[in-house]
């Protein structure tokens, strides 16, 4: 969970949202972009433990929450990720002290704009 903490930490200097992708040939990618610039976090394979990518998912999740989650990093032994493109990210946090605690965190949708001619549909 620390490198996840640390990237959350840096994706908050260019945005608010941070888009995550896995790949079954590359690993977990994490990035954010803004107006004053962007980052990019690569964790390779070899850096993740019991890594089973099936293709390629992505996703776009909110910083200020994830933060919120990963408060529990300091007490968590291990994390385990689930990724699915258009649904919900799902952290399964096994504590130091044996117990298990499971968050689901739905992907960021961006607003879309409605004209006038958009109100004949309704």
């Amino acid at each position: 969970p620390d490198l996840l903490v640390e990237a959350i930490k840096d994706a908050e200097i260019y945005s608010e949202i941070l888009n995550v992708k896995s790949e079954e040939e590359k690993g977990l990618i994490l990035s954010s972009s803004g107006q004053i610039g962007e980052m990019e976090y690569e964790m390779e394979l070899e850096d993740l433990e019991d890594a089973d990518l099936h293709g390629v998912a992505t996703g776009p999740y909110s910083l200020l929450f994830l933060k919120a989650i990963l408060k529990i990093a300091q007490i968590t032994e291990k994390l385990k990720i689930s990724l699915k493109t258009d649904h919900p990210l799902k952290m399964n946090f096994d504590l130091l002290e044996g117990g298990k605690l499971n968050y689901f965190l739905a992907p960021r949708v961006e607003e879309e704009e409605f004209n006038d001619d958009d109100m004949d549909e309704f």
